[in-house]
């Protein structure tokens, strides 16, 4: 079950580091919906999803 979770755990140890690499990821339609829940609790004024677009403010 752990093992399942390790990505995730690790994009989110990436995105906390360097919100870049969020929007970057979004961008390419590769952040899970983990990932965007975690996208609005960091800076829920700071990104605009439309799909898997992202545009930064």
């Amino acid at each position: 079950m752990l093992e399942s979770q390790i990505p995730y755990i690790v994009q989110a140890i990436r995105v906390l580091r360097d919100p870049e690499v969020l929007y970057m990821d979004v961008r390419e339609g590769v952040l899970s919906a983990f990932g965007e829940r975690l996208q609005r609790r960091l800076d829920p004024s700071g990104y605009r999803s439309s799909g898997y677009r992202c545009v930064k403010r």
